[in-house]
């Protein structure tokens, strides 16, 4: 339902940057400041808030809409290819034949995510460029489009200061301890978070976001493994196709492969980039502790859960002590373990916090 709102949002926001060519707004110098983020916005810039959206009509050709929205409503944006197409397709499928999309990619300014789009109408064969970012704050969500027809004005002096004016202040001492601003210490896993940060276990996925609602991949949590146990060497050969030489995860998936905490695919695949679910997480987790000689037996009764019955065979051992660690706590109040529901980022810390205080 949150990816399905994200997805709203962008399509409302595309809505409107296909309405800048419409109507006279006056323009005025604004700012929009919180604990973390101080945005100006020049005075040469039109912006305005309406009951509908916040829109703009351009300026000496130039526009900027702003969007503030409560960022509890969203799992966070996450850019990716699919979403591209996804606008692109939109864009297209709203002006029909009208329209000629010229080139389309992603960006990320000042770990900003976003998208450029240059597009011409055929009716009046002007060229428009567009560039939408989004900054997530621990409360709000901050939606920005610019739009010109010439592609000079997009990078415009005035344009480029909104931009460095993203720039965070000191965000370590103001999140007590943390530097993501998508964690707000309200949220139930900010002190595993926390802590998995600090002990230099599980690194953000940018200089100030971590990205708590995002999957964790095969990669993601054997390199977490690989790093609490001190980022051994492995005499082990990489033997999968796809895990190439040299990346951030490679020596990693040597190791973890090597000491039988993680097999690839019968097709002789690893996989890297595969999602997890929190039962492959909880076997990984128990095969680690098998790595380092602890204790493993359990037989934890795990019918107080209503979905018990959904744990794979070859997963119940693992579950059973991974639940009777309190590595897992049941989802949806206590009721529900959710065996094959993938992991996020969050999760994951919230299991590996748990292994290193409760297993000893």
């Amino acid at each position: 339902m949150k990816k399905t709102k994200s997805m709203l949002a962008l399509v409302l926001l595309v809505m409107i940057l296909v309405m800048v060519v419409l109507g006279n707004i006056p323009s005025y110098a604004t700012t929009y400041k919180n604990d973390t983020y101080t945005i100006e916005i020049p005075s040469s810039y039109t912006v305005e808030k309406t009951e509908n959206r916040l829109e703009a009509e351009k300026n000496n050709d130039v526009a900027m809409i702003i969007e503030v929205s409560d960022y509890n409503e969203f799992s966070g944006i996450s850019m990716t290819a699919e979403f591209l197409s996804y606008m692109v397709t939109y864009l297209q499928n709203y002006y029909g034949p009208d329209i000629y999309v010229i080139s389309q990619k992603l960006i990320e300014k000042n770990g900003c995510p976003g998208m450029q789009v240059q597009f011409q109408l055929k009716n009046t064969g002007r060229y428009y460029y567009s560039e939408l970012l989004y900054l997530q704050t621990d409360h709000y969500l901050y939606s920005f489009t610019f739009v010109a027809v010439e592609k000079s004005y997009l990078d415009s002096t005035e344009k480029n200061n909104i931009i460095n004016s993203f720039k965070t202040t000191d965000t370590v001492n103001k999140s007590n301890g943390i530097p993501f601003i998508d964690v707000s210490d309200s949220m139930w896993y900010y002190n595993s978070v926390k802590y998995c940060y600090q002990n230099e276990i599980i690194a953000g996925t940018s200089d100030n976001t971590f990205e708590p609602n995002t999957n964790i991949s095969r990669a993601m949590l054997v390199t977490i493994l690989w790093r609490m146990a001190g980022t051994p060497s492995s005499k082990v050969e990489n033997n999968f196709p796809d895990v190439k030489e040299g990346l951030w995860y490679t020596n990693a998936i040597k190791w973890a492969t090597g000491e039988k905490i993680v097999s690839g695919y019968d097709n002789g695949k690893f996989g890297p980039n595969d999602s997890i679910t929190r039962e492959q997480l909880a076997v990984m987790l128990r095969n680690y502790a098998n790595y380092k000689k602890k204790n493993t037996n359990s037989n934890t009764n795990l019918n107080q859960y209503q979905d018990a019955t959904k744990v794979s065979s070859w997963a119940k051992s693992a579950m059973q002590w991974a639940v009777g660690k309190k590595i897992i706590s049941g989802k949806n109040n206590g009721t529900s373990l959710d065996p094959k529901g993938t992991a996020t980022r969050a999760e994951a810390a919230g299991m590996i916090n748990n292994y290193l205080v409760n297993v000893k």
